[in-house]
Order: C-alpha cells, then sequence, then structure tokens
C-alpha cells in the first residue's frame, strides 16, 4: 500500500518541478512585455 501511495506523490513532484520554471518564464515574459509597452507608450 505504501509503494502505490508514493507514486502519485513523485509524479506530482515531476510536475511541479516541471511546471513551476514554466510558470516564471511566463511571467516574466508578460512582465517584460508590459514594461515595454510602458516604455513605449512614455517614449512616444
Amino acid at each position: 500500500m505504501s509503494h502505490w501511495r508514493i507514486g502519485p506523490i513523485r509524479t506530482n513532484l515531476i510536475f511541479l518541478l516541471f511546471s513551476v520554471p514554466i510558470i516564471i518564464c511566463a511571467s516574466v515574459s508578460i512582465y517584460s512585455c508590459r514594461i515595454k509597452l510602458v516604455l513605449r507608450s512614455m517614449i512616444c
């Protein structure tokens, strides 16, 4: 029973390890795009 319980936890950890960097990259790219838009509007 303990072996069956460890499986999903391990897959969840792998999913978190893969999803967290993707979320960080997406938020950083959106944030940088907003900064570029603000700078562009200020320059214009």
